[in-house]
């Protein structure tokens, strides 16, 4: 949680926010966090257990819609 809370932002002129953190700790957990607080919106991805299949990993890319991620879709 400490981690969550030094994360720094501030809205440029532009309307955009930028965001910062102090020197010293890390991001690293607030975006992983973030993203999948993001992701978990588009409801599950389709599941390929390889290791059960004994087939190889790069056949069994999860299928993403790109257009899913954008606003107001």
């Amino acid at each position: 949680m400490n981690e969550l809370n030094v994360e720094r932002f501030e809205l440029e002129l532009t309307g955009r926010l930028k965001f910062s953190h102090p020197p010293g700790p890390h991001d690293y957990r607030l975006w992983a966090f973030a993203m999948a607080v993001y992701y978990a919106r588009l409801g599950p991805l389709e599941y390929h257990p390889v290791a059960a299949v004994g087939a190889a990993a790069w056949r069994y890319r999860p299928s993403i819609d790109l257009r899913k991620m954008q606003p107001g879709y």
